[in-house]
């Protein structure tokens, strides 16, 4: 076989190798800590620079998962004085899953998000869809968090899965603390998610 018409073989054999790769824009496993810069952080929750700095987190639940973990609590004097007014305590968490090529890449993540949508609404939790932030993405508040309420926001950005989490309390409503008001909660937790979406996309 004449070599230059070997070479074109090669080079067709190749091509069609790549083609029947399903995308995956990031090749690897991405840090959770790396996806939401320090000063977006201070800047799109209501505490500013008094949200602590990211810290890298593990859980155990299940199977292995690393995450992120920002946290802001108010100080007070003493263990018996009351919180001064304004927000007392918030706790950002960020979760990302990268499905690589080989595993499937961004249909098999799709797949994915559909079918943990599906199950949430299986639990009768409601979500909202949330334009302009990857992919697809909605936002929840989950049920299971009855007694600290949180609001998430999934979105899918093409093989990346990312779980953006905001919880928290206020000082003083009626006659001491409370939860974030829902409208509010999902304000700031959906700036954070397109904060991450940017930032992805730069990637």
């Amino acid at each position: 076989m004449p070599p230059l018409r070997l070479v074109a073989i090669v080079a067709v054999l190749v091509l069609v190798a790549a083609c029947a790769q399903p995308e995956a824009r990031y090749p690897q496993s991405l840090a959770p800590c790396d996806l939401l810069p320090t000063e977006a952080a201070h800047k799109l929750t209501d505490v500013g620079a008094k949200l602590g700095g990211p810290q890298p987190k593990e859980s155990q639940f299940i199977v292995p998962d690393d995450f992120c973990l920002w946290r802001y609590k108010q100080e007070k004097a003493h263990f018996w004085s009351d919180y001064k007014r304004g927000p007392v305590e918030r706790r950002v968490f960020l979760d990302v899953n990268v499905i690589s090529a080989d595993s499937g890449g961004a249909p098999k993540a799709s797949t994915s998000f559909a079918e943990e949508r599906a199950r949430r609404h299986q639990n009768d939790e409601r979500d909202v869809t949330i334009p302009g932030i990857g992919d697809e993405a909605y936002a929840v508040t989950p049920l299971i968090f009855e007694k600290r309420p949180e609001t998430t926001v999934e979105f899918r950005r093409s093989n990346a899965l990312v779980t953006v989490t905001l919880s928290g309390s206020d000082c003083c409503v009626g006659n001491g603390k409370a939860d974030i008001p829902p409208d509010k909660r999902r304000k700031l937790v959906v700036a954070l998610a397109q904060a991450v979406d940017d930032y992805l996309l730069q990637r």
